[in-house]
């Protein structure tokens, strides 16, 4: 993945388990890419969640090129 787009990630918001969450960083580890995100509203556990891009792209719809549509 291009720097360009992993740039264009950063502070792009998505939605899982009826929580919204903005995205803070974006990191290769080990060969995958680890997106992390806090959530907008108060959470009742950790404000911040890791999630592989992969999983991201097929829960949320991201596009091919890693970004939100």
């Amino acid at each position: 993945m291009s720097e360009a787009v992993v740039k264009d990630l950063l502070g792009k918001s998505f939605r899982v388990s009826d929580l919204d969450y903005v995205i803070v960083d974006v990191i290769a580890v080990r060969g995958d890419w680890m997106v992390y995100a806090e959530t907008r509203q108060p959470a009742r556990t950790a404000r911040r969640a890791a999630f592989h891009l992969s999983d991201l792209t097929r829960m949320v719809g991201f596009g091919r090129d890693a970004r939100t549509a």
